[in-house]
């Protein structure tokens, strides 16, 4: 008797974490973007200031554009993994695409909103801080090798609400309920839970952009 659909795996557990931190990787896309827009950092973004386009326009045409790379992003991984690895998926491939999109929507809003902090150093202080966070989250979702899976667990199980503000363990943890249990209720809470983060990050990021103002061009 098995209480899950699969014999647990640290191998299929390592490449979900891995799946986290590709996403998060991908949040560069939006960052770099929207420092091209702000026009103290830019020439570009200097032009697109006195053009007819809104704000909130031009944050939402990068923050398409770059969940669409994003998502093509993790798409690759996961063919990459199931095809070339040979890491099964139960049989779940389309749901774990639908879930490689959550996860890149999560990884934008959260590119999105870095890119509009007021930092300086521009494009280097702003991928600067997303490699930290998301190498940082990696650790505590299991990434390193055993003693990172270990300190994972443990810091699971002493902060259960650490699962859900770590986007990289959060990300994992979706696949890893696709993958073990038949139940699609606790994938599908979790891939909400990324929509959800996504949205604040836009919300947040759209209000500091929105407040944005330059001495000069």
């Amino acid at each position: 008797m098995s209480l899950t659909r699969a014999t647990p795996d640290g191998t299929v557990i390592y490449y979900y974490a891995l799946f986290g931190l590709v996403a998060m990787m991908s949040a560069e896309f939006a960052a770099l973007s929207v420092v091209d827009l702000q026009p103290n950092l830019s020439g570009l973004g200097a032009r697109r200031c006195v053009g007819g386009l809104s704000k909130t326009a031009s944050l939402a045409g990068i923050f398409v554009g770059s969940w669409l790379v994003s998502f093509a992003s993790m798409a690759v991984a996961i063919g990459y993994v199931r095809l070339v690895v040979g890491v099964d998926f139960g049989g779940r491939e389309g749901l774990c695409l639908l879930g490689g999109a959550a996860s890149a929507l999560a990884a934008t809003g959260l590119g999105l909103f870095v890119g509009t902090l007021p930092v300086k150093g521009g494009k280097a202080s702003k991928s600067g801080i997303l490699t930290g966070f998301a190498t940082t989250c990696a650790l505590f979702a299991g990434l390193y090798g055993e003693p990172a899976m270990a300190l994972a667990d443990d810091v699971a199980h002493a902060c259960p609400a650490e699962c859900w503000f770590n986007p990289v363990k959060l990300i994992c943890d979706m696949f890893n309920r696709l993958y073990f249990f038949e139940d699609l209720g606790p994938f599908a809470v979790r891939a909400g839970a990324l929509v959800l983060m996504a949205l604040l990050f836009v919300a947040a990021a759209t209000l500091i952009f929105g407040r944005s103002r330059y001495e000069h061009l």
